[in-house]
């Protein structure tokens, strides 16, 4: 089928989810992507995601905006589209999409479903077998890493469920360079090809784990020495040069004003980056997942605790409010 503008069907692009990460992401796709004249399908629940999206292109690049094709429902973006891109905020809704594709689409062994969501493991698999079954397409698990900011810059890194170039055959390597990287190199900076299908959630699953805990430890950490007397900026400076240097010490500080002449989302009383909601989501999923291979996770309920009284009482606002929450709660006692 060929798309209006006279591209061939593989140069259409669907997009599924167009929330706080999938809008940028999308914007990316459609302004970077390497072939020009790209067509882009569109879907979200929520029509005024698509609104906005489209909105804000016809700002950017009219003729950009003219390239987009807002869908109905998620089918019609796999029928018009070759690759459809999916970032949605939980196993349970990517597994509703893919059993509406594999019941609804026709067999298409080409057909390719991306997914950016963050969900297990097992769901992941769950959507590569519903799919594969009477070739209704390929689903291949990427998630991806760099919040809402990276998502903002295209430069986030991407965990793909896909062998590297050195385990692949001539025809899987020609089928990544062709279809997997230009679409995820136009929203990412580094893909990291983890294997079979899964095992980018695995990555990145482990990633934000890492990820939760840290972020915790980092609002303690500025709660403790704020409380000793010393100055945020000075905590910053002086943790980014030392052993407990992590992302959020050097990017999103949870305190206003810990890096001078930059607006934080701490100095915008926490506006959404990554929320607590689908932090406590992630680390959930993570410890689901650790049940399952008998990995002991001596924090996990407890981290999944803490984001979830957060979210309680700061809704959809950056992880960083962790601080607040945190001050809220000793203040009380």
């Amino acid at each position: 089928m060929a798309a209006t503008n006279g591209t061939s069907k593989r140069e259409t692009v669907g997009f599924i989810g167009l929330g706080v990460m999938g809008h940028f992401m999308a914007r990316n796709l459609l302004l970077q992507y390497p072939r020009p004249g790209l067509t882009l399908v569109v879907y979200d629940a929520d029509k005024s995601c698509i609104t906005r999206f489209v909105d804000e292109i016809r700002q950017i690049d009219e003729a950009a905006a003219s390239r987009i094709v807002p869908a109905g429902s998620v089918s019609a973006v796999a029928m018009k589209a070759s690759t459809t891109v999916t970032a949605l905020p939980n196993p349970k809704i990517v597994l509703d999409v893919v059993n509406e594709l594999s019941k609804s689409l026709s067999a298409d062994p080409a057909r390719l479903i991306l997914d950016c969501s963050t969900i297990d493991p097992s769901t992941s698999q769950e959507c590569a077998r519903l799919l594969s079954q009477d070739q209704r397409g390929r689903f291949i698990d990427a998630p991806m890493s760099g919040g809402s900011m990276g998502a903002a810059a295209g430069t986030l890194t991407f965990m793909i469920g896909y062998p590297p170039e050195s385990a692949c055959t001539t025809e899987q390597e020609q089928f990544a360079q062709t279809r997997i990287m230009p679409v995820l190199e136009a929203m990412g900076k580094k893909i990291w090809r983890m294997g079979e299908v899964g095992n980018g959630e695995a990555a990145k699953l482990t990633n934000n784990y890492i990820s939760a805990i840290s972020n915790i430890a980092t609002c303690e950490a500025f709660n403790l020495g704020i409380r000793l007397g010393l100055n945020p900026s000075t905590i910053r400076d002086v943790v980014s040069s030392s052993t407990g240097m992590n992302w959020v010490v050097q990017h999103s500080p949870p305190v206003a004003g810990s890096i001078p002449g930059k607006s934080t989302s701490a100095d915008r009383d926490y506006a959404l980056g990554f929320s607590n909601e689908l932090m406590k989501k992630d680390v959930q999923l993570a410890v689901k997942a650790a049940a399952g291979a008998g990995a002991r996770l001596e924090l996990g309920q407890s981290v999944v605790d803490v984001y979830a009284k957060t979210s309680s009482q700061f809704p959809n606002r950056d992880i960083g409010v962790v601080y607040k929450m945190l001050n809220q709660s000793i203040d009380k006692e």
